[in-house]
């Protein structure tokens, strides 16, 4: 074997590949790459809670190291459809929000490793991208009456007032309550809530809906609130702060949150959307607040559930110790890009929050730009120098104003892919999946 020449063993062995492929190998045609479609459609919620299309958003297909594969624009009804050879893809969504022809904020999202089949949606959170004209609303103070108790501790409504007053022991007056709905359609029903201490000095409380809010000029809105909350325990070894509340028709109802030295909180079993609503928890646990050299940075964990047992959104256990992660340098992440909290156990993804002031030299202006990633527990964050038009942003010390940092882990899921899928729903809230009971921990930087 040593006196073979090295050609004469390349001869030999090429012979043999080719022999052990069989006769008809040669004759074999190449299969054609598999394609794949993946569709977006881009929405924003006007005032009466419509979805609307977020028409010529500008849509970046970027490799897995952001580089720009190809550039298009939502159409009219907000989508967009694109075809692809690769299995999955980063992607960049953006949009300006424009008055009287300048640039007045940017928003953009980016999407780490989805799935080239399916289909995505996102909601734009500008409020100004919206068509409110297409709203009815009403303006009106609301008179709630309840059952005697001894003293008020909040009152509070699904929608929007611009104060509340108590008028006596069995009454009282949300102010200048603003109902909204779709020109044409019924209104929708709000809550209005009233929690309190009974001669025990325990928590009581009392709620009621109403979608009569039609204007009667001169007069209040009357509404009886004749249902009564249960009291649940809460468990201050396992959470400094909870959160409760109903989600019904898409919107938070009964929104409470204890105070450190409760000892109770309230739900409502029984009133008129029962039916068609779920229990709503969220527990916390602030650990520091620190001064790093670029900002005050504040830590803590949550746990948050959504579930048809109301038990369950009191049985929570956000982190008692704050993750063992750099919050003076952020050495997680390199000055190139890269990001590594791989180490922070049991978590599956990761949602960064940038807010700058991104300079654009043409015009001379400062723009407030927010940049959403999400992504795995470590990747590669996007910057905007192959963005066209948005290659102006840039995310560095000297225009950061706020950072914040999510890191998801669910006893739904530990799968990446199946974080992701829920990211790209476009849901405010999730009743199924990784992100209907997840605990997270939270990172919040700013200058």
């Amino acid at each position: 074997m040593n006196n073979i020449s090295k050609s004469s063993l390349a001869i030999a062995l090429s012979s043999t590949l080719m022999a052990c492929g069989g006769s008809g190998s040669s004759d074999k045609k190449l299969s054609s790459p598999t394609t794949y479609y993946f569709t977006l459609k881009a929405n924003v919620i006007n005032k009466c809670g419509v979805s609307q299309p977020v028409a010529d958003a500008d849509f970046f297909l970027q490799d897995n190291q952001w580089g720009l594969i190809s550039s298009h624009q939502t159409d009219e009804n907000g989508q967009v459809k694109i075809t692809t050879t690769t299995p999955t893809i980063n992607y960049t969504v953006a949009k300006e929000q424009i008055s009287n022809g300048s640039v007045q904020s940017v928003e953009l999202r980016s999407y780490i490793d989805v799935k080239s089949a399916s289909q995505a949606t996102i909601i734009f959170e500008s409020s100004q991208l919206a068509d409110n004209s297409v709203c009815e609303c009403n303006t009106q103070n609301l008179d709630l009456s309840y059952l005697l108790v001894d003293s008020v501790q909040k009152l509070a409504s699904s929608t929007s007032f611009s104060a509340s007053q108590v008028v006596d022991s069995s009454n009282a007056r949300f102010l200048n309550v603003q109902a909204c709905r779709e020109l044409g359609k019924p209104w929708s029903k709000e809550s209005f809530m009233v929690i309190a201490s009974n001669s025990q000095n325990n928590i009581a409380a009392f709620s009621g809906f109403s979608d009569l809010f039609d204007a009667t000029p001169g007069e209040d809105w009357p509404l009886n609130a004749n249902a009564g909350a249960i009291t649940l325990a809460i468990d201050h070894t396992k959470y400094e702060r909870l959160t409760t509340g109903q989600l019904a028709n898409n919107k938070l109802h009964f929104i409470h949150t204890s105070q450190p030295d409760d000892t109770q909180t309230i739900v409502f079993d029984n009133h008129s959307l029962s039916d068609v609503s779920t229990y709503y928890g969220k527990a916390e646990n602030e650990h520091q607040e620190t001064v790093s050299i670029v900002g005050t940075v504040l830590t803590k964990s949550t746990h948050t559930r959504f579930s048809g047992q109301y038990d369950d959104i009191v049985a929570l256990s956000p982190s008692l110790k704050a993750p063992a992660i750099d919050t003076v340098i952020f050495s997680e992440v390199s000055p190139a890009g890269a990001y590594d909290y791989s180490k922070i156990s049991d978590h599956d993804a990761i949602h960064f929050i940038t807010q700058v002031n991104a300079n654009k030299s043409t015009t001379n202006t400062n723009i407030p730009t927010s940049w959403h990633v999400y992504g795995p527990m470590t990747g590669t964050l996007p910057v905007a120098d192959t963005l066209e038009k948005y290659s102006y942003i840039k995310r560095d010390i000297t225009t950061l104003n706020k950072l914040t940092i999510e890191m998801f882990s669910s006893d739904n899921s530990s799968r990446y892919s199946d974080y992701i899928k829920a990211f790209n729903e476009g849901k405010t809230f999730h009743t199924s999946g990784p992100l209907s009971n997840y605990k997270t921990h939270f990172v919040y930087l700013e200058k």
